[in-house]
């Protein structure tokens, strides 16, 4: 909130003020994912949003989206999905490109917080 008080104290104006809350329409995504620092809970929060979408998205585009038992399994399965251990290989290539680029995104933060931690000793 702090970051939007800045901008509509500011003296800036039209474009210029828009382009301001554009660049931080594209920061608290960020923000949200990895914050100021390295954090555990950040990325295992990230990595259960990453779970949720996974299963909510196989539910819609595989199963049936009006049963609670097709979500359930879904959830179920998701994290064989994120993780490639399972062996349903009829995804749209799209859906399975995302999902591989978020493990790897996941990875390259975890390994920054590896990096981060052992660097300190």
């Amino acid at each position: 909130m702090g970051l939007w008080r800045i901008i509509l104290r500011s003296e800036v104006s039209g474009a210029t003020e828009s382009e301001a809350v554009l660049s931080l329409a594209k920061i608290y995504p960020f923000r949200f994912l990895w914050g100021n620092g390295e954090s555990v809970l950040k990325l295992l929060r990230s990595l259960g949003f990453a779970i949720l979408g996974i299963a909510l998205f196989d539910t819609w585009l595989y199963k049936d989206a009006y049963n609670i038992h097709d979500y359930l399994s879904s959830l179920n399965n998701a994290p064989a999905i994120f993780f490639g251990a399972t062996e349903q290989v009829s995804y749209v290539p799209l859906y399975a490109a995302v999902i591989v680029a978020t493990r790897l995104t996941l990875f390259a933060l975890f390994t920054a917080i590896l990096i981060k931690r052992f660097s300190r000793r």
